[in-house]
């Protein structure tokens, strides 16, 4: 008797660990930049150098890259701005975690503030939230039939489970180049720029991963020319590349999780030697899973009409796929200007900013709650300050929907902030009132584990003879509730075939009061 047992490949996690930490530091302006009047804009990068795993604990390498854009009190530029990277190196401690585990930790900021001290002095206040959790490769071979010359009754239930197909990791590199507008003037010195990614769509298809998103860029410059202008300069572009990944196919379901470890925008001279090109260069650091769903029979229990079968278990964890999908959450709200704020002229540009609390099941479904920051740079009809901004918090809280969910279940929710925020437009209502309109997108993944026993082995006994003769030859039997022709022909050493022909059935299904002729 041979057992046919197949190979399912799959992963575990462990229960996640996280931390809060605090960057707090004083940035002095550097002599040859003008006081600051006021603080417009600001902008941070978290990017992830390095992590390193350790007995108990792990530790985080990088930096935070920050942006802040001021108002001087200097003429004719009016504008400034400060940039700089302070270097990260933090703890986080993984009870029984051993250095050559493995483990997926990332970063992310929950809240950024710069906050005047005097007019050559800034302080800057990060919060930020560092989670980690250990993750453990396992195979487990699932009986699903055997091959005997005896005949033996089999009971196998389809099962749905979720095997890892692809695990890897790897890069992607996003080199561009982008030209201004030949009505633009030639870039003399920059003043804010912002680059980033939208909603990031990775698709497995045969060998290869697609990649598509979109480039958002804003550069905001001084520009050549006695009169030096600042501009402002805005646009999309999009963004394909294809990653080689063996083994993939397009009907596997991706679990794809990304970090920037690198990113620059510079401006170059084109061919005339005029600062005029912008060059793009970004590293994203890919966590790549492909898995597999497949409905498999497993073999539960058997018996037989000439031996008696023991079959030896053992207990496993298999996964199960619950839900995979993308869900969106619109954000509609009108605001208006401080009293004393300047009206509005011209929109120049708005950041958006996402601090997300921790994701909270509930009853079918993952609950988001957040706060999205809006900032907004506009143009004033005031000549003497004709730069302006606003700022506006938005909270929000939906509901991602995942029937049947529970706190047991295993689930992700893509945890890039950037793409989080899919768009994020603004439209003058007057001069002194904005419609904001934010559209959110959620990636999510959930599957459960489930406990299950799985039979490793077959033992085979002699019939105790006196137990079979104590059985009659020819039995009526009336069906109970919990009968089923499979326990009825285990009890009476009879195959289940053969009692549907006594009986005449077409199928295995019986009902509470039948009568069973049984005919050993």
């Amino acid at each position: 008797m041979d057992l046919i047992k197949q190979t399912v490949h799959m992963e575990r996690e462990y229960p996640k660990a996280s931390s809060q930490f605090v960057i707090e530091e004083d940035l002095i302006i550097p002599d040859q930049k003008a006081d600051i009047y006021k603080v417009l804009l600001n902008k941070s990068d978290i990017i992830q150098d390095e992590i390193r795993v350790l007995d108990n604990h792990i530790v985080f390498k990088g930096k935070l890259n920050y942006c802040i854009l001021y108002k001087t009190d200097t003429q004719p530029a009016g504008l400034s701005s400060l940039t700089g990277s302070i270097i990260l190196e933090e703890q986080l401690f993984m009870d029984g975690l051993q250095n050559n585990d493995s483990v997926n930790a990332s970063a992310a900021l929950e809240d950024f503030e710069v906050t005047i001290i005097n007019s050559r002095k800034l302080n800057l206040h990060a919060l930020l939230h560092l989670s980690a959790v250990k993750t453990e490769l396992y195979d487990e071979e699932i009986t699903s039939d055997l091959e005997t010359d005896e005949i033996i009754e089999t009971h196998k239930e389809n099962r749905e489970l979720l095997e890892l197909s692809v695990l890897k990791k790897d890069i992607c590199r996003i080199k561009e180049e982008i030209e201004l507008p030949k009505s633009y003037p030639n870039i003399a010195q920059t003043l804010w720029k912002r680059i980033s990614l939208g909603e990031v769509d990775i698709k497995p298809a045969e060998d290869t991963l697609q990649i598509k998103s979109n480039i958002s860029v804003f550069l905001l410059y001084i520009g050549e020319g006695e009169d030096a202008p600042i501009r402002f300069y805005e646009t999309v572009i999009p963004y394909q590349c294809t990653l080689e990944c063996n083994n993939s196919t397009a009907s596997m379901i991706p679990r794809i999780s990304y970090h920037v470890s690198h990113s620059e925008a510079e401006v170059r001279p084109d061919f005339d030697g005029e600062e005029r090109i912008i060059g793009i260069d970004m590293v994203l650091d890919l966590s790549i899973r492909l898995f597999t769903e497949t409905t498999l029979p497993v073999l539960c229990s058997i018996y037989g009409t000439q031996h008696d079968y023991h079959a030896v278990t053992k207990e496993a964890k298999t996964m199960r796929l619950c839900v995979n999908n993308s869900s969106q959450h619109t954000l509609n709200e009108k605001v208006s200007l401080a009293e004393d704020a300047p009206a509005v002229m011209q929109l120049c540009h708005s950041n958006g900013f996402l601090k997300l609390d921790e994701p909270k099941v509930v009853e079918n479904g993952i609950e988001m709650c957040g706060v999205l920051q809006v900032q907004i740079l506009y143009i004033t009809q005031e000549d003497a300050a004709p730069y302006a901004s606003f700022t506006k918090d938005i909270p929000f809280s939906y509901v991602i929907e995942a029937p049947q969910i529970t706190a047991d279940s295993v689930f992700s929710i893509d945890n890039c902030q950037d793409s989080c925020l899919d768009q994020l437009n603004i439209n003058m209502v007057n001069g002194t009132e904005l419609e904001i309109r934010a559209t959110l997108s959620f990636k999510t993944f959930v599957y459960e584990t489930a406990s299950c026993n799985l039979i490793t082995d077959i033992e085979m006994n002699e019939i105790d003879p006196l137990k079979l003769n104590a059985l009659p030859s020819v039995i009526v039997y009336f069906v109970k509730e919990g009968d089923s022709l499979w326990k009825i022909g285990q009890q009476y050493y009879v195959t289940v075939a053969s009692i549907m022909e006594q009986n005449n059935l077409t199928s295995d299904v019986i009902h509470p009061g039948d009568k069973l002729f049984i005919v050993k």
